[in-house]
């Protein structure tokens, strides 16, 4: 999981129109959501981090292919995972830590982020 992570800042970092730290907290959510399942699919990650952009799509897929991660992968350990992905965390630029509950930040009733003009969030 570490390595699909990795993957998904690297290309959300080639591109403007994803921050990175979108892609990670979507990259979270998807990981949490199939831990009920107890399978990953690196598509599925694919389909919904870079929904809107098909050149990240097809890198992010060509680099989960090159560093041999299976199309399919099992979570063994589904309660250590639980804990871990069950909240959001964002570090902000002040240093502060935010950390919110999965349930909570998948609701856009209760969170929302809105960005600055230049990219900064408020």
């Amino acid at each position: 999981m570490q390595i699909i992570r990795r993957t998904v800042k690297n290309i959300a970092d080639k591109y403007d129109n994803l921050p990175a730290h979108e892609g990670l907290a979507k990259t979270q959510e998807v990981i949490y959501d199939a831990l009920e399942s107890g399978q990953l699919d690196t598509t599925t990650i694919a389909k919904k981090v870079f929904s809107d952009n098909l050149t990240a799509k097809m890198q992010y897929q060509e680099k989960i292919v090159a560093q041999v991660i299976d199309k399919t992968i099992t979570i063994e350990n589904k309660e250590k995972y639980q804990k871990k992905y069950r909240t959001q965390k964002f570090k902000l630029d002040s240093g502060s830590e935010i950390s919110i509950p999965i349930s909570i930040y998948q609701d856009p009733s209760k969170v929302e982020f809105v960005n600055n003009l230049n990219g900064q969030c408020l």
